[in-house]
């Protein structure tokens, strides 16, 4: 296959994982419970819809580059 198919499948899967993001924070601050880390488990309960909010900011726009890329637009 090539590189264009690779980079669509990973932005499709990227896209897919954008619902299931405050799940996965929720897993990551219990596993920082298990670990002991109360401080770090803490700040992100905390500040836990900007992480949310953060995190498929980030997971949207490296996407929307590998479509760009894709598509041939860079």
């Amino acid at each position: 296959m090539q590189a264009q198919t690779y980079y669509i499948i990973v932005a499709v899967i990227m896209l897919g994982l954008i619902p299931l993001v405050p799940k996965m924070m929720n897993f990551r601050i219990l596993v920082l419970r298990k670990l002991h880390l109360n401080w770090l488990a803490n700040l992100h309960e905390n500040h836990f819809k900007g992480f949310v909010i953060a995190v498929r900011i980030i997971l949207a726009a490296m996407a929307v580059l590998l479509l760009l890329l894709a598509a041939g637009v860079f």
